[in-house]
C-alpha cells in the first residue's frame, strides 16, 4: 500500500497544479494513472468498477472534456482511498479475530491530507468532488491504524506504534463545510474530531470568543438558528463520549478563570442537548436517526439520578427532595473517599467536572427557584409561593419555615460546595437575613392580611388584591440591603480567619463565583414577591449586577456610580436583565399549569424592571463612542433583545413611551453606523 499512498499523493500533486493553470495532465502521470485503475478493476473482491475514460481523454485539451477529466482522476482517488478500508475476519487455528481499518497508516495519512490540502480549494466550481474528496480523507484518517504493519494482516504480527501528533490533521478544520443535514453516518465535523481532539476545542472556543464579545447575544436562540453552532449540538448528541468531553473542558476553563461567559456556555449547551433527546425532529434530525439516540443517562453517567430531578418540575417538594437527594450524595462521596489522599485533594473532586456541585451550576433555575422560596414569607403575597406547593390549599407557618431552610440549604451548597460546616454557617446566615426582610415593611399588619387573602382568590391572574398590601419601597429595601450586605462581609471574614488559622486556602475560583452568586440571591424577593415598587426592584438588580448599594434617597436613583467603569456596569445592568428573564421564562413554565398564567407572570415582572432596563440603556449610548465592528454588533444584538422584549411584554408595555424613545435612540445609532 505504500506504492499506492504515493501514487495518490503524486497525482494530487499534479491535479493541484494543473487545476492552477488550466493545462491538461501530462505524460508523466500516465503511469500512476494506470496503476491505479489496475489496482481496483483487477481486485477480485472490489465491488468498485472505475471506468478506464481518464486514459482516452488525455489527448484532448477543451474545457469541457479537462472538467471531465477532473472529476475522473478524483473519483478514481475517492474509490481507491474507500477501497483501502476493509472489514474482515482472520481465522488462526481455531480462534477468530475481526480485522477493522484501512490499510493507510496513520503516519502516510498526514502525508495524504498535505497532499490534499492543495486540491480542496481548486476544486470549487466542480460540483461535489471537493466534498466527496474530503470525506474520503475523513474516512481513511478515522480508520487508519496507529501501528504500522502489513496489509493483509497475516496471522500473527509484531505492530509497532508508529503515529506521532500531525498538524495537517487539524488543519482539515478549517475546510469543514457547514452542514446540517444528520444521515446515517457521522457528520464530517464529528470525524474530526474524534481524528483530532484539538478540532472539539477549536470548535468550543470560537463560541465562547464571540458569546463572550457580545453580551447581549442570546446563546439559546444562536444555538438553534445558526447552522455551524447546531451542527456542534448535533454532534454531541450523535456522541455522548464528546459531549463529555465538551462539559469537562468548559468546566476546567470555568474553575480556572471564573468567566461568568464560560458558566453561560456550558449552562446552554447541556439546555440544549437535552431539548434535542426531548425533540429531535425540531432540531432537524429523521426521525429514524431520532429514535436511535441514546437515553440522558448516557451523557450523564452516574449522576443519572440528580439529572432527572434538575430536569423535572419546579415544586416546594420537588427541592425537599433535591435537598434529600444532594445530601445523600455529598455524604456518600465524603465517606467513600480514599483516606490516602490529601484533605485538598478531596476537596478539588468536590468541585471538578464529575462532582454534583458541576451539575448543579449548569440549572440555574434551581438556585433562583431556592432565592425565591427563601423570601417568600408572610410578607409576599404572590401566586408564586401557593402554585409552587404541591396540592396545598393555604400555606402555614411551618410549611414556610420548611421551604426556607430547604432553600438555604441548598444555596449553601451551591456557595460552599467544599466544607460542611461553613455551609451550615452560611444557612444560619440566610435564614437569619431572610427573616430580617420581614421587619423592613412598616405595615405588617396589612401585608399579612392582603398576604391571606390573596391566598383564597382562585384566579391565578388577578394581581388587585395582590397589590394593596404594602408594597417595600426603595428606602426599606435600601436598609436591608445594607444589612445584607454586612452579613455577606461579615460571613466571609469569619470564612477567611478561619481558612487561615487552619492553614487551608479556599481556591480562587469559589471566592470569585461565591461574591456574585451571593449578591443575585436578593433577586428572589424581585422573583417570589409582588409587594415591591419600581424603586426596590432598581436597587436589587443594581446590588445584583454590580455588587453595589445605591442611595435610596436620591432622586434620580438609577445614577449609576461614579467611582467605577459607568459603561460596564450599564453592560452588566442590561444583560443580568435579559439573562434573568430568560431563567424566569424556564421556571414559569415549570410552575403555572396554563400558558395565560405564565404569561401574565412574567409581564408583571417585566413592568417592573423596564424603569431600570431603560436607564441602563441610556446611560450605554450616552457613553458609546468606539465605532468598530464589534460596538455595532454588540448593539445590534441589543436591538433585537429590546424588539423581543416589547413582543412578549404584552400589553403592560403598550404606550410605555420610554421604551419606544429608548428604541428609537438606538435605530438611530445603529443607522449612523450604516452611514459611516
Amino acid at each position: 500500500m505504500m506504492s499506492r499512498v504515493a501514487e495518490i499523493t503524486a497525482l494530487l500533486t499534479e491535479i493541484a497544479s494543473r487545476l492552477q493553470t488550466g493545462l491538461p495532465l501530462t505524460e508523466s502521470s500516465l503511469p500512476a494513472i494506470s496503476s491505479l485503475n489496475q489496482t481496483l478493476n483487477l481486485n477480485e473482491e472490489s465491488r468498485v468498477r472505475v471506468f478506464d475514460t481518464a486514459l482516452s481523454l488525455m489527448c484532448f485539451k477543451a474545457p469541457q472534456v479537462f472538467d471531465s477529466m477532473i472529476e475522473n482522476l478524483v473519483g478514481t482517488i475517492v474509490s481507491v482511498l474507500l477501497s483501502s478500508i476493509s472489514c474482515k475476519v482472520l481465522r488462526f487455528q481455531k480462534e477468530e479475530f475481526l480485522q477493522i481499518g484501512s490499510s493507510i497508516s496513520r503516519y502516510d495519512c498526514g502525508e495524504l491530507i498535505k497532499a490534499c490540502l492543495d486540491v480542496f480549494g481548486r476544486l470549487e466550481g466542480h460540483g461535489n468532488l471537493s466534498h466527496l474528496l474530503f470525506r474520503a480523507v475523513l474516512r481513511v484518517a478515522i480508520s487508519a491504524s496507529c501501528h504500522q504493519s502489513l496489509f493483509p494482516l497475516p496471522n500473527i504480527v509484531i505492530v509497532e506504534p508508529s503515529y506521532q501528533k500531525n498538524t495537517a490533521f487539524s488543519k482539515l478544520h478549517s475546510l469543514l463545510p457547514e452542514e446540517i443535514s444528520v444521515s446515517n453516518e457521522m457528520l464530517s465535523r464529528l470525524f474530526l474530531w474524534y481524528l483530532e481532539p484539538l478540532t472539539l476545542k477549536d470548535d468550543i472556543s470560537r463560541i465562547l470568543s464571540e458569546s463572550s464579545k457580545r453580551p447581549f447575544l442570546s446563546l439559546k436562540k444562536e444555538l438553534y438558528e445558526r447552522m455551524t453552532w447546531r451542527s456542534i449540538i448535533l454532534c454531541m448528541v450523535l456522541s455522548p463520549t464528546m459531549f463529555i468531553e465538551t462539559r469537562t473542558l468548559l468546566h476546567s476553563w470555568f474553575l480556572l478563570t471564573g468567566l461568568t461567559s464560560i458558566l453561560e456556555l456550558q449552562i446552554e449547551i447541556v439546555s440544549s442537548v437535552l431539548d434535542v433527546l426531548q425533540r429531535p425532529m425540531w432540531w432537524g434530525m429523521s426521525m429514524e436517526v431520532g429514535s436511535k439516540l441514546p437515553f440522558s443517562q448516557a451523557y450523564f453517567l452516574d449522576k443519572h439520578h440528580l439529572l432527572l430531578r434538575l430536569a423535572g418540575p419546579l415544586s416546594c417538594e420537588s427541592l425537599l427532595g433535591l435537598v434529600h437527594l444532594i445530601r445523600g450524595l455529598v455524604s456518600h462521596a465524603e465517606n467513600h473517599s480514599d483516606p490516602i489522599f490529601k484533605q485538598t485533594s478531596i476537596k478539588a473532586r468536590m468541585i471538578d467536572h464529575k462532582s454534583t456541585w458541576a451539575l448543579l451550576m449548569a440549572f440555574p433555575v434551581w438556585f433562583y427557584f431556592a432565592s425565591a422560596l427563601l423570601f417568600s414569607g408572610k410578607n409576599c403575597p404572590d401566586m408564586f409561593l401557593p402554585r409552587c406547593i404541591t396540592g396545598a390549599v393555604k400555606t402555614q407557618t411551618h410549611d414556610i419555615e420548611q421551604n426556607r431552610a430547604s432553600a438555604a440549604r441548598y444555596l449553601a451548597w451551591i456557595l460552599i460546595p467544599c466544607n460542611e460546616y461553613h455551609s451550615d454557617l452560611l444557612v444560619n446566615c440566610l435564614i437569619e437575613i431572610s427573616i430580617s426582610l420581614e421587619h423592613c415593611c412598616l405595615d405588617t399588619h396589612n401585608v399579612t392580611a392582603g398576604f391571606q387573602k390573596k391566598l383564597m382568590t382562585p384566579k391565578d391572574h388577578d394581581y388587585k388584591n395582590t397589590m394593596a398590601a404594602k408594597e417595600y419601597d426603595g428606602r426599606a429595601m435600601g436598609l436591608w440591603l445594607k444589612q445584607f450586605h454586612d452579613c455577606h462581609v461579615s460571613y466571609w471574614n469569619k470564612i477567611a480567619n478561619n481558612s487561615e488559622s487552619a492553614g487551608a486556602k479556599a481556591p480562587k475560583i469559589l471566592s470569585l463565583r461565591q461574591n456574585l452568586l451571593f449578591r443575585r440571591i436578593p433577586l428572589g424577593i424581585f422573583i417570589g414577591c409582588s409587594n415591591i415598587d419600581e424603586e426596590a426592584c432598581e436597587l436589587l438588580l443594581h446590588y445584583a449586577a454590580t455588587g453595589a448599594i445605591l442611595p435610596y434617597d436620591n432622586k434620580d436613583l438609577m445614577t449609576l456610580s461614579e467611582k467605577s467603569d459607568e459603561r460596564k456596569e450599564a453592560i452588566e445592568g442590561a444583560h443580568l436583565v435579559f439573562s434573568l428573564f430568560d431563567v424566569i421564562e424556564d421556571m414559569s413554565d415549570s410552575i403555572f399549569e396554563t400558558e395565560e398564567s405564565s404569561h401574565e407572570f412574567i409581564c408583571r415582572l417585566r413592568v417592573k424592571v423596564g424603569r431600570f432596563l431603560v436607564k441602563c440603556v441610556e446611560k450605554l449610548l450616552q457613553l458609546n463612542t468606539d465605532e468598530d465592528n464589534e460596538e455595532m454588533l454588540m448593539l445590534m444584538d441589543l436591538r433585537r433583545r429590546l424588539s423581543q422584549w416589547r413582543h412578549q411584554g404584552g400589553e403592560g408595555f403598550q404606550g410605555y413611551k420610554a421604551l419606544d424613545e429608548i428604541f428609537r435612540a438606538l435605530n438611530f445609532k445603529l443607522s449612523s453606523y450604516e452611514k459611516d
